[in-house]
C-alpha cells in the first residue's frame, strides 16, 4: 500500500509506501489503537493519544507531557475534504497566534493531497519545548517513521 505524507508547515508531500517500514513496528503499533500509549522502540520516549471520525484517525504525538505533532490519517475520499479542513485550521489558528515560530518550518500546504489514503501532520510550535532546534533537525526523519508507521498501522485496521 502507497499513502501520501503531506507535512503542512513545509508544504512537502511524500508518498509512502507501507512495504518500506518496519513490519514489526507497524504491528506494535496496531496494538496502540484506540487507546493509545507509548510507542514502540525506537520511539519510546514519545507516546500517540488517537481520535477521529469514520473514515479519518486523528492523533498526537507527545514527548513527556508536550505535544509535539498533531496528525489526520483519511483512508475515505467521503471525509478527506472534511478531514483535511480541519487540520488546515488548525494550522492557520497556529499560524496566527505564533507566525514567528510557525514560518520556521517554512512555506505552508493547502493543497489536499492527491488522493486517500493520505496523512497530513501538523508540527505543534511546542515541538520546541520537547527537542532544541539542532536535536529537532536530528530527530525529525524519527519521528516522521513514527507517524508513517502509526498511519500504516491504522488504515488496514480501519478499512476492514
Amino acid at each position: 500500500m502507497t499513502f501520501h505524507h503531506l507535512t503542512l508547515n513545509t508544504g512537502s508531500c511524500a508518498a509512502v509506501r507501507t512495504s518500506h517500514l518496519h513490519r514489526g513496528r507497524i504491528e506494535k503499533c496496531k496494538k496502540l489503537w484506540p487507546s493509545g500509549g507509548l510507542l514502540p522502540t525506537p520511539w519510546q520516549e514519545m507516546r500517540v493519544d488517537f481520535g477521529g471520525t469514520k473514515g479519518t484517525a486523528s492523533f498526537v504525538i507527545w514527548r513527556s507531557d508536550i505535544p509535539m505533532l498533531m496528525n489526520v490519517a483519511c483512508w475515505r475520499e467521503s471525509a478527506s475534504q472534511n478531514a483535511f479542513q480541519s487540520i488546515t485550521r488548525h494550522y492557520e489558528n497556529l499560524s496566527e497566534k505564533q507566525p514567528e515560530i510557525m514560518s520556521l518550518f517554512g512555506t505552508a500546504s493547502h493543497i489536499a493531497p492527491p488522493d486517500t489514503p493520505w496523512l497530513a501532520t501538523l508540527i505543534l510550535p511546542s515541538i520546541f519545548h520537547a527537542y532544541s532546534p539542532d536535536q529537532l533537525q536530528t530527530h525529525l526523519s524519527t519521528i516522521a517513521q513514527a507517524e508513517q508507521s502509526i498511519a500504516a498501522a491504522l488504515i488496514p485496521i480501519q478499512q476492514k
